[in-house]
């Protein structure tokens, strides 16, 4: 992004000339006699970053997006937490599942489709690990926004979340969090960053609850 640097540097790595350096808004930034090449580079790093998210904030500013009952603060989604929340409370609030594929029971709002997977028993195989919970028990919940959320609008802690590229997928980027057990899934859309599915799961701390874990109380 950005369009000329004008500097000459030394062997040792320092300026002998003033660095001219033009960003991609257009402004221009002076650069002293004697500062380092790794000094200047990381400035106009910094610049650039923040020029990019100048100009992303920009061009989303004018996408049209909901609500959204997304919770990103803790593994729970309108009261309901994995390990902890069974299948009755799941359709006191969604209703009965409107499809199923496999053992993943899909339910519908008007915002969001629902997958979720329930434990078969205590220790029981899963394709979302074992646990020692009891029958109907949600294991895991995946949260599809059928309008759009931009991530900024999660307001989302980055400090607790790994950000990684799905290697499938282009455009698409994880950011999860194993502590509080969310993991959210993004797509880059005209340069703006939206949310395509966010995953409640176990917490870290309810590792206690895994079959495979040793000292697990399995039966």
């Amino acid at each position: 992004m950005t369009k000329s640097i004008v500097a000459k540097w030394k062997l040792a790595g320092s300026l002998t000339l003033l660095a001219l350096c033009t960003n991609a808004m257009g402004w221009c930034e002076l650069v002293t006699l004697g500062s380092t090449r790794v000094y200047v580079e990381r400035e106009l790093r910094v610049s650039t970053e923040h020029d990019l998210n100048k100009i992303e904030n920009m061009r989303c500013q004018n996408v049209d997006t909901s609500p959204s009952t997304t919770n990103t603060q803790e593994n729970t989604w309108r009261g309901l937490t994995p390990l902890h929340s069974v299948r009755e409370e799941v359709e006191r609030l969604l209703g009965p599942p409107k499809d199923s594929v496999g053992k993943t029971l899909i339910y519908e709002t008007k915002a969001e489709k629902v997958h979720v997977w329930y434990s078969d028993g205590a220790c029981q195989a899963s394709g979302v690990g074992q646990w020692n919970v009891p029958l109907g028990t949600i294991l895991q919940m995946r949260v599809y926004p059928t309008t759009i959320i931009l991530l900024r609008d999660l307001k989302i802690d980055t400090s607790k979340y790994q950000r990684f590229l799905d290697p499938n997928i282009p455009n698409w980027a994880f950011y999860k969090n194993e502590d509080d057990g969310v993991m959210v899934q993004t797509s880059l859309e005209n340069g703006c960053e939206q949310v395509e599915i966010v995953t409640y799961e176990p917490r870290k701390k309810d590792n206690q609850l895994s079959c495979s874990t040793k000292g697990a109380n399995n039966p």
